[in-house]
């Protein structure tokens, strides 16, 4: 059984349906010119426009901006099918979403064309992000490298030419001469140190299950070092089970990481707790029954600290639904960081939750429910 939607046969079967109605997957239909003859609901919830509205409009002049009508255009008249192509996709509200699609000839309807297109929005808000905060990091690793190792090395240098100096003229006994080259040894020593530990964040760990807690403990150290600030590595009595595989251990320590670093960086924090532990979940005891000791329950990471606290507006951010508006250079490098966290979290199945108020400190907490199942 046929049905159809403006003079072109769409196919009535429940899996048609069930597949128009998938909330991130738009589907239009256009006829030779261009112009709209249907669209599913993804379009008009994603939008923000009805069906009626679009119908009849030529889909770059009613949807695509005004910069890259053209370009659109030009995609939609490829004669290939299974072409694919991405482009921002303007909403009512003047927002605008970034879409992939992909197209095809409708059969029994020469010109006719449907585009299926998948919401990338978020996935290039991320890409966007990431760049943006690697670009921040890199200006900051340059002016700690520019305040710190390199003005202790300058006045190395400077004790060393003096020194010289000294010695050339004669006019340094042993003991006088003893007490420079040990402070100059202090200062070398102090100089490798930092940037032994700054080399040591920048290249990370290379965490495994197994050197989870010893991972953590380097870079708290490693951070305590380069910062001064007090970072301390917190660990239950009992043992720790190991998380179930390298690719969570990896986004557990990228989540301490940043958590260690916008305590320092942004809240001004003079002190950092971090906590791994293990708590129970609120499942019961017969839905563990025979899965293992540790089924039902959660390594569970917190970041504690006594800084700033996370200002209000990057706090509503968080949780505001994403509209695909590109960020600008302003953007607070700190709201990258923890949008990034919460990824990491959801990727490994994880809960994020981040508490805190202006002047009262912030506590990061990471919950992963521990994967033992037991034949």
């Amino acid at each position: 059984m046929n049905c159809s939607v403006s003079g072109l046969p769409v196919p009535a079967s429940a899996l048609t349906d069930a597949l128009l109605s998938v909330p991130d997957v738009l589907v239009v239909v256009l006829d030779a010119e261009g112009a709209v003859q249907y669209v599913n609901p993804a379009v008009e919830s994603k939008t923000g426009y009805v069906a009626q509205d679009l119908r009849g409009t030529i889909l770059w002049d009613a949807l695509a901006p005004t910069d890259e009508q053209e370009k659109v255009r030009r995609f939609w008249a490829q004669g290939r099918d299974g072409w694919q192509q991405g482009h921002r996709v303007r909403t009512q509200t003047g927002d605008y979403r970034y879409v992939e699609w992909t197209r095809a000839a409708v059969d029994g309807q020469p010109g006719s064309t449907v585009g299926v297109g998948i919401d990338q929005t978020q996935h290039r808000q991320l890409e966007e992000e990431v760049l943006s905060a690697s670009e921040s990091e890199r200006r900051r690793i340059g002016q700690e490298l520019h305040d710190g190792l390199a003005s202790d090395l300058i006045a190395a240098t400077i004790s060393i030419e003096n020194l010289r100096r000294r010695v050339e003229q004669n006019i340094v006994d042993d003991e006088d001469l003893l007490s420079r080259l040990k402070n100059l040894e202090t200062s070398v020593r102090q100089g490798a140190q930092k940037a032994r530990s700054l080399s040591h964040l920048l290249a990370g760990t290379n965490v495994c299950p197994e050197n989870m807690t010893r991972a953590l403990s380097e870079l708290t150290d490693k951070q305590e070092q380069v910062s001064e600030t007090t970072c301390q590595l917190h660990l239950p009595d009992r043992k720790v089970p190991a998380v179930s595989n390298a690719t969570i251990a990896g986004h557990l320590y990228r989540i301490a990481q940043e958590a260690l670093r916008n305590a320092v960086i942004h809240a001004d924090a003079s002190r950092v707790d971090l906590y791994l532990d293990v708590e129970a979940s609120r499942r019961s005891v017969e839905e563990t029954d025979g899965r293992g000791a540790d089924a039902g329950k959660n390594i569970v990471l917190r970041i504690r600290d006594d800084g700033q606290g996370v200002p209000a507006e990057v706090q509503e951010a968080l949780t505001r639904p994403s509209n695909g508006e590109e960020r600008g250079a302003g953007a607070s490098t700190r709201g990258l960081g923890l949008h990034l966290m919460q990824y990491r979290a959801d990727l490994i199945g994880g809960c994020l939750t981040i508490e805190s108020a202006e002047g009262e400190g912030t506590t990061v907490t990471c919950t992963v429910p521990i994967r033992n199942e037991q034949p």
